[in-house]
């Protein structure tokens, strides 16, 4: 993950004896953006409110795609860029009620809420992922077409995601009522 700002870190440290840890939470700006915006969370894991824990393919650390979180430009692998495209498109636009996607959306995902500068955390939190994902909804994602990872999402980009989105649902078998 890489951030292009010069500001300095946008991680706090973690409070290890409380048990803290990281979430994002999706933002509504996203749904009128091009953007996908989050805000990022400081909080003790037993205090956390309802999240999802990612557990995904990093995919080509070299192609990567920009989130922003808490204001800042932040570039993570194309795969997860795919995964939270899809997850903020499933959130507005939820294609079966009983999916009941919680209001705020919180995402616990490791290359974004462990600082992968921090060696000495990203080694504390590496040996707490296990309880991380015992406490949250587990989502796995095991990959995509590479010709959906990287499209062009540069022109139109909320249609075009929205569009490939339900695109690459209905090759997976999930149709609109």
């Amino acid at each position: 993950m890489e951030i292009e700002s010069s500001a300095g870190s946008i991680y706090q440290s973690l409070d290890v004896a409380r048990g803290d840890i990281r979430l994002l939470e999706l933002l509504p700006e996203s749904y009128e953006s091009d953007e996908i915006i989050f805000r990022l969370h400081t909080v003790p894991l037993a205090d956390a409110p309802q999240f999802t824990a990612l557990s995904y393919t990093w995919g080509d650390p070299e192609n990567t795609e920009t989130i922003i979180f808490n204001g800042q430009k932040v570039k993570v692998t194309s795969n997860l860029y795919y995964i939270l495209g899809m997850m903020e498109f499933l959130k507005r636009f939820p294609l079966d009620p009983s999916w009941n996607i919680p209001d705020p959306l919180y995402i616990w995902v490791d290359a974004v809420c462990i600082n992968q500068q921090d060696h000495k955390e990203k080694s504390h939190e590496i040996l707490r992922m296990r309880r991380i994902y015992e406490y949250g909804d587990v989502e796995v994602h095991l990959g995509c077409s590479p010709d959906f990872v990287h499209s062009d999402f540069s022109e139109e980009k909320s249609d075009k995601r929205a569009l490939l989105c339900l695109d690459k649902l209905a090759d997976m078998g999930f149709g609109l009522p």
